[in-house]
């Protein structure tokens, strides 16, 4: 199994995506893209940078992402992770090995900055 990424700054009133530096250090949102012959989900384990309390936010529903599909997670749009935390990507292969990202981020409100992942290969 592979998984890369890259950034993202989603622009300026529908302006074209533009690529940022890969060590940008905050992010606004995540985006996994799936290309692997498996089921994947989206994790994204936050850490509060004072007290150093982890947990892992999954969101609630269906959000399978099945071969050839892809989601986006808002950060801002989730209650349980608060500005300023740090966040890392995890994808959850049904039927397989999970994968951490090896980057972590600073999550920052308002941020145009996301980060995109794709996923490949088989269980």
């Amino acid at each position: 199994m592979r998984f890369s990424n890259s950034l993202k700054f989603e622009g300026i009133l529908g302006k074209d995506p533009v690529q940022v530096a890969p060590k940008f250090p905050e992010v606004g949102s995540f985006k996994l893209i799936n290309k692997g012959n498996f089921v994947v989900r989206m994790q994204i384990i936050h850490a509060d940078p004072n007290s150093g309390k982890t947990a892992i936010y999954e969101p609630s529903g269906y959000h399978d992402i099945c071969k050839y599909a892809e989601r986006t997670i808002d950060l801002s749009k989730v209650s349980e992770i608060k500005n300023g935390e740090i966040v890392t990507l995890r994808a959850f292969v049904v039927l397989g090995k999970d994968i951490e990202a090896s980057e972590t981020y600073t999550f920052k409100k308002g941020s145009g900055v996301m980060a995109t992942y794709e996923i490949s290969g088989n269980t």
